[in-house]
């Protein structure tokens, strides 16, 4: 019942640049939502890594099927600057044309390239200089940037010196992470250069369509420290609210773990359950659920479809408009969710017996307050 992401292996394959995003799918520590990482290679003999490590694949490049996984990772290796890759470009293109995520980094990007994949698809790389010398037709596609995620919102491509930037990227496509926590997670990892998240775009409907993580110029000088600007003090709200921002980033870690475990007694996912919730009292459209729920809609619109894809949920018309579908949850939907919660409410009663109802209602007063706040509020 897990998401499956396909990881292309190969001999000399460079261990570290997908290893966060490996990390993160396949834990789910901060998503909530984890995933099967199913290994793929040209043949089932083992591969030896550019770091020595042996993998043993777990399905055939000749068996692997877009229908049956929800993302491809494509990660560099001397066999793409040696010509090779092309099946493995090749099943790229598959996915892509089916609408599945395809995430590429440094040399895996070039053999994209050389198969014309990037020819009209916003793009980075190491340098434009590498790219070009794979004959391809997509210079002006080009952006100096850490990671990019095409418009359509299908394709990451990241150089080699962006591992954290590429899981990030990858991550925010698959509407995993909140744009805080995308946030977060990237400052939380030390960078060589400072990183600026997501420009808006819109009419895409996704703060992840478009996407680019810019890198500062390398030229870019800092000052003595004696020459920066010293912050305003903070107030004793402003600190407060700066501890409530650190406290609620500790207490959502907290509340995943605790979601994805009670998510596995009804089969489902922390993410999947919370789209589920959003449709239990009536059907609702993409947009609503993501904001009912306060979730991106590219990735409300993902979980949505793996739902429906295993019958926990069904698109339905809407009569207030004829192209935005209705999500409805199916029989098996409430039945998996009715599960979650034999094991949730008594969760609930003892959790909140300890910090007590008075206590919980305060904090609830705050918290809406702070959430209207905030969406007044304009940096």
């Amino acid at each position: 019942m897990f998401p499956t992401a396909y990881f292309a292996v190969y001999d000399t394959l460079a261990d570290w640049e997908p290893g966060y995003l490996l990390a993160e799918l396949r834990t789910g520590r901060f998503t909530g939502t984890s995933f099967e990482v199913s290994t793929v290679a040209e043949s089932l003999d083992p591969v030896t890594t550019m770091g020595g490590l042996r993998l043993v694949p777990d399905v055939l490049l000749a068996d692997a099927d877009p229908a049956g996984a929800d993302l491809l990772i494509l990660p560099g290796a001397d066999l793409w600057d040696a010509g090779g890759g092309a099946r493995f470009a090749e099943l790229a293109g598959r996915f892509l044309a089916a609408g599945r995520p395809v995430a590429a980094i440094c040399g895996a990007t070039f053999g994209l390239a050389r198969a014309g994949l990037l020819d009209a698809r916003r793009h980075t790389s190491a340098a434009p200089e590498y790219l070009a010398a794979s004959g391809y037709a997509g210079g002006a596609s080009y952006e100096d940037a850490r990671a990019v995620v095409d418009d359509d919102g299908l394709l990451v491509t990241a150089g080699p010196d962006s591992p954290v930037q590429f899981a990030t990227a990858t991550l925010g496509l698959l509407g995993l992470l909140s744009q805080t926590t995308l946030e977060a997670y990237e400052w939380g990892v030390p960078s060589r250069r400072r990183v600026v998240l997501p420009r808006a775009h819109a009419g895409l409907g996704s703060r992840t369509r478009g996407m680019t993580v810019t890198r500062e110029g390398s030229g870019a000088a800092v000052p003595p420290r004696t020459q920066w600007p010293e912050p305003e003090p903070e107030t004793p709200a402003g600190a407060a609210l700066t501890d409530v921002i650190l406290t609620t980033f500790r207490l959502n870690a907290r509340l995943l773990d605790a979601a994805q475990d009670m998510a596995a007694a009804g089969e489902l996912t922390a993410a999947w359950w919370q789209v589920l919730g959003g449709v239990l009292d009536e059907p609702r459209t993409v947009a609503e659920i993501a904001r009912r729920m306060g979730m991106t809609r590219q990735g409300v619109q993902r979980v949505a479809d793996l739902l429906v894809d295993r019958d926990l949920a069904e698109y339905v018309d809407n009569p207030a408009h004829r192209r935005a579908k209705l999500l409805a949850s199916t029989q098996a939907g409430y039945w998996a969710v009715r599960r979650i919660s034999l094991v949730q409410h008594p969760w609930a009663d003892r959790v909140g017996r300890a910090v007590g109802t008075d206590e919980l209602l305060a904090a609830l007063a705050g918290m809406q307050r702070l959430v209207e706040v905030l969406e007044a509020d304009h940096l």
